[in-house]
């Protein structure tokens, strides 16, 4: 998995963007039977250098 770039208006890196595919959002509940996300919560563990992201 790599990192995509977003940019705003004026064309400046305003952060990045990571994908998951809807199969996996669906393995892990991310969605609703509609496709519509759940309430998610992102975590930053900065001492084993990762991101977490999980049902609120």
């Amino acid at each position: 998995m790599k990192l995509a770039k977003k940019r705003n208006g004026n064309k400046q890196l305003s952060g990045y963007l990571a994908s998951i595919k809807i199969t996996e959002a669906r393995e892990v509940d991310f969605v609703d039977i509609n496709g519509d996300s759940r309430e998610l919560e992102k975590l930053i563990d900065k001492k084993n250098k990762q991101i977490i992201i999980k049902l609120k």
